[in-house]
């Protein structure tokens, strides 16, 4: 079987791409300064930490200067050079040197922390160089020899942080407790924390939220220099954004080891330091800065950078409506769609033609809804405000935010409009619904009673108002082997509780009530239509891919006139029923054109260096020219000659014949170059092929298959004819990743197998045609292994040399002697879009070619 993966997690496994430097020990006497003004701003702050007996109760805020970094005074930047020089825990520059160095800004400090996070460099006010994420843990102990690897490093932070604007920026949660966590992954989770901090401060610029702890370390008092004597100041200067910067992200507890201990720590990113709070500390020295300086300059100066150019992607279907998740329908029949994969908002119009597409940072939305003037409301996964658009995607105005206060909220969990365009929103933590008119002015707050029904139901999800002011709120609750119902509960206009329908049949997952007070309900591959005392009038609908059927219903809207809209998350699509159920139109569709590519998952070269990819979702192979133009493609659903269930693993011999594994039918099939079908080797008694993944051919057209049954590697001649196998689970692999064949024309070639034996290292285990373990790459012994956490897949060229890519885009590229020789980071080729990879191919130029599962596209790369 294939193996699973979570395709929506949130964070990069990116490992360590350099060690941390140990902590430098505090000279005795002030460093050296390479200008006058480094001095003034050094002494002001650290002068009175080096100097007064016992301490002055807290850390350095510049620290030691670097003593790697003692000979640089001077650094290139806008086409010249500028004074600089590095301390533990920051960079000073001077970018005028004609200015009074006795004025604050005369020295300023660079946004380390965003170049490391992000990997671009700036070498000038407008010029950057792209490396690679810094691999340094952000908090605690140093990781140089193992000592902390559950720490986030700046890496982890780059999908979650706001670096060109402010994606990913957050409503104000002042007054809020900080839950969230941060793993080393960059994925988030909710938890509860080891102690109670607060949010006191919001950041309008970046849009990021400011605990306790770190917003009264940035306007701390201590002594300070002011030139004759120690007096007390401003820690942080008059302005803190002038040594911190501004946030880049919200503030997250996490992991670390600090003092050899695994414990909770508190971190958040800044635009020029890191501030972590760790509870177990003295006090004084609970909130700490990270040592950005040295980070930096070790980034930036001691660890080589390999260079990969992204030549083309091609597969992507911009335009289609990818696994849409939320819906909402304006009274004039324009239909808005949110699709998975990218979020941004699709307008069809009543014909179903789409007429307008926008994103503004659309990130975790949980429900739509539109208004009688086409005006849009957003709410967002355990967000606190509701955002108003405009049919063209202008941000209208921003409802709530967090509070008790009127027009705050704890946690939004559903929202509805009434005829009068009036906004209810759901307050599931203050357990209260809100009022506000059209233009957002709040009209007054509905209390809900805390218990009802079941007594541990649940409510959020989906709300709808009738005429009269009714509220209709989905609850649910568990009621059987983890198993989740719903049901719908009924409050008069004042909150008090009239009715549950709860009923044994029937769990509406979503639905929306029409002008008549009737009610449609989706349950599985279902609509019912019910009366409004929750009578069964009608329903329709069952699995299958036709008119008025249904793969999974993710959600129902109704138009003015009463038209049905139904959206279908696994069709890709929406469907229109009159009141009655009547099927009227469908729109809507995902990759379905030639090039277009849903889920690609295995993909190889031939030696004119066409790429050929396996299109899993849409069941069918494509085939493109080397600069990404559509050629070819084949196949459809089915178990026929010809057909796949799930076509994955890929291959092609010397004369341009196609080889493609199909783990759903468990069976191999060969296909002539333009695509014919020539034979079929099906999984039977005789020669067992259950779950052929993963595929290769040699030098000499024999084909090796990988079975995902019993992890053996069976070898086939061209015409289908098993010659011999090798390997089984345990004794020889624990887990087949991938591998790779040598193709040298004639030849039979070398088997690279890409095992796992734990979950954080793998070993590439290297065998002749004939199935005899030759050794570990580079003759390494068999309990060698290699610290690459989630690989996926692997390629060998024509020298030897391997690539491994993991589950995120990095590439490491291997000689034959086992020694790593190049290490790619995805943020170089894909800064953007966070990659899936499945496999990876190498052309007759030595251009990498990758298949990007959940993104839809092939890339082609060129390595320096």
């Amino acid at each position: 079987m294939i193996k699973s993966k979570n395709l929506l997690r949130g964070g990069a496994i990116l490992a360590l791409l350099f060690t941390l430097m140990p902590v430098v020990t505090v000279a005795a006497a002030s460093p050296t300064f390479n200008d006058p003004g480094f001095a003034n701003t050094w002494n002001r702050v650290d002068k009175p930490v080096q100097d007064v007996p016992g301490g002055v109760g807290r850390g350095y805020t510049w620290g030691p200067a670097i003593p790697q970094a003692a000979g640089m005074t001077k650094e290139p930047y806008n086409d010249g050079q500028r004074t600089v020089q590095y301390f533990d825990k920051a960079r000073m520059e001077v970018n005028n040197p004609n200015g009074n160095p006795n004025d604050l800004f005369y020295v300023t400090t660079g946004l380390l922390v965003k170049e490391l996070v992000t990997g671009k460099r700036q070498d000038g006010d407008n010029s950057f160089t792209q490396q690679q994420p810094s691999g340094v843990q952000v908090a605690g102990d140093t990781n140089e020899f193992g000592g902390n690897q559950v720490a986030p490093t700046y890496a982890s932070f780059r999908f979650i942080g706001t670096f060109s604007g402010t994606e990913n920026g957050r409503a104000s949660f002042v007054g809020q407790v900080v839950t969230s966590r941060v793993d080393r992954d960059g994925q988030l989770t909710n938890f509860n924390p080891p102690e109670q901090r607060v949010i006191t401060g919001y950041d309008q610029v970046t849009q990021h939220n400011i605990p306790d702890v770190f917003q009264d370390f940035a306007n701390s008092q201590g002594q300070i220099w002011n030139g004759t004597a120690n007096v007390t100041g401003k820690v942080m200067f008059d302005n803190p954004v002038y040594v911190l910067g501004r946030p880049l992200t919200e503030a997250y507890w996490t992991r670390a080891v600090v003092a050899g201990v695994e414990q909770d720590v508190l971190v958040q990113l800044y635009e020029r330091r890191v501030l972590t709070y760790t509870p177990a500390n003295p006090a004084g020295f609970k909130v700490e800065m990270g040592n950005v300086g040295q980070h930096y300059y070790r980034w930036r100066y001691t660890n080589p950078q390999q260079t990969i150019t992204k030549l083309w992607e091609a597969g992507r279907d911009l335009t289609g409506m990818r696994e849409p998740r939320n819906m909402a329908v304006d009274p004039q029949g324009n239909t808005y769609v949110l699709p998975s994969n990218p979020q941004n908002v699709q307008k069809y119009d009543p014909s179903g033609k789409l007429v307008k597409s926008w994103s503004n940072a659309l990130v975790d939305v949980d429900s739509l809804e539109a208004d009688g003037s086409g005006n849009l409301y957003v709410t967002h996964v355990q967000g606190i405000e509701v955002e108003k658009y405009d049919g063209n995607g202008n941000l209208l105005a921003k409802i709530g935010p967090g509070g008790t206060g009127q027009g705050q909220f704890g946690r939004v969990g559903g929202i509805g409009l009434d005829a009068q365009n009036n906004l209810y929103v759901l307050d599931t933590l203050n357990n209260s619904v809100s009022k506000f008119d059209g233009t957002g002015k709040f009209l007054g707050k509905i209390t809900l009673p805390v218990a009802f029904a079941n007594g541990n139901s649940n409510l959020g999800g989906q709300m709808a108002v009738d005429k009269q002011g009714n509220l209709y709120i989905q609850g649910s609750y568990i009621f059987s082997k983890n198993q989740m119902k719903y049901e719908i509960v009924k409050f008069n206009s004042q909150g008090a509780l009239v009715t549950v329908w709860d009923d044994q049949n029937i769990s509406p997952r979503d639905f929306s009530l029409d002008g008549q007070g009737n009610f449609f309900v989706v349950d599985g591959p279902k609509v019912y239509k019910l009366d409004p005392n929750f009578k069964v009038l009608t329903s329709w609908g069952k699995s299958g891919s036709g008119n008025g059927e249904f793969g999974f219903i993710s959600g129902i809207n109704l138009d003015g006139q009463g038209n049905i809209y139904v959206l279908d998350n696994t069709l890709n699509r929406v469907q229109k029923f009159d009141n009655q159920g009547k099927f009227l139109s469908a729109f809507g569709s995902y990759a379905k054109g030639p090039g277009q590519l849903y889920h690609p998952y295995g993909v190889t070269t031939d030696s004119q260096g066409n790429i050929y990819v396996t299109d899993a979702q849409n069941a069918q192979v494509q085939k493109f020219d080397n600069a990404g133009n559509f050629l070819l493609r084949f196949g459809s659903f089915g178990t026929g000659n010809g057909q796949f269930n799930y076509p994955s693993g890929i291959g092609v011999d010397s004369a341009g014949n196609i080889y493609v594994t199909d783990p759903g039918a468990n069976n191999i099939q060969k296909f002539d170059k333009a695509g014919n079908f020539l034979w079929r080797k099906n999984n039977d008694a005789k020669d067992t092929l259950l779950a052929p993944l993963q595929l290769g051919v040699d030098g000499q057209d024999n084909v090796y298959v990988v079975t995902g049954s019993e992890l053996r590697i069976k070898k086939l001649s061209p015409n289908g004819d098993l010659l011999d196998g090798f390997g089984n689970t345990g004794s020889s692999f624990q887990y087949v990743e991938g591998f790779a064949v040598e193709r040298m024309a004639g030849q039979p070639g070398k088997i690279y197998v890409l095992d796992t034996p734990t979950l954080s290292t793998i070993r590439i285990q290297v065998f002749d045609s004939a199935g005899k373990l030759l050794g570990n790459l580079g003759g390494v012994p068999d309990s060698e292994t290699y610290s690459i956490e989630n690989a996926q897949a692997l390629t060998v060229d024509s020298a030897g040399n391997v690539y491994v890519v993991d589950f995120e885009g990095r590439i490491r590229e291997y000689n034959q002697q086992g020694k790593q020789v190049n290490n790619w980071g995805s943020d170089t080729y894909s800064p953007v879009l966070r990659p899936d990879v499945r496999s990876l191919a190498i052309d007759n130029t030595g251009n990498l070619v990758l298949a990007d599962f959940f993104n839809d596209r092939i890339l082609k790369l060129r390595p320096s």
